[in-house]
């Protein structure tokens, strides 16, 4: 019984790691940043800032009514995919999630210092919770039968 206690206290540990890598911020200051997004991200940019997105599928993002969509754009040189999409905004502020797309490559730029912060949405977080919850008791269930059939067997 010590030992089915032991084990389940390492699943939870394991769920807990799980939620907590999963769901970090990632925090950028200075004057530039560049950085991956996909779905289900919120880009929070403290001060007014210029920014590019390319991605080799379509993408969008939106603020309130504000939508900045992708473009088609001529494949650059050594580009591996065989599209190439791309958004450029010169006043781009505050919050944007990424309403559709993944491996969105970002680059913002200041004048002066910024602070920008990527993150969860809240429907993306209760989903790695809920996917983390189902990996524990996957876990543990296995861990449970591979210790039966050791003991038993």
């Amino acid at each position: 019984m010590k030992a089915v206690l032991v084990w389940g206290l390492i699943c939870v540990v394991f769920m807990v790691e799980l939620l907590y890598l999963g769901n970090q911020t990632s925090l950028y200051t200075g004057s530039q940043a560049t950085f991956y997004v996909s779905n289900d991200r919120l880009i929070a940019v403290k001060s007014d800032s210029k920014a590019q997105f390319a991605s080799s599928r379509f993408f969008a993002l939106r603020q309130g009514e504000a939508i900045l969509s992708a473009k088609s754009a001529p494949v650059p040189l050594g580009w591996q995919d065989k599209e190439y999409y791309t958004a450029d905004s010169d006043h781009f502020s505050g919050t944007w999630s990424v309403m559709v797309g993944s491996s969105i490559t970002a680059r913002i730029s200041s004048e002066g210092q910024n602070e920008i912060a990527v993150y969860l949405t809240e429907g993306a977080k209760a989903g790695n919770a809920a996917m983390a919850f189902v990996g524990c008791v996957f876990l543990f269930l296995v861990g449970l039968l591979l210790g039966y059939g050791v003991t038993h067997g």
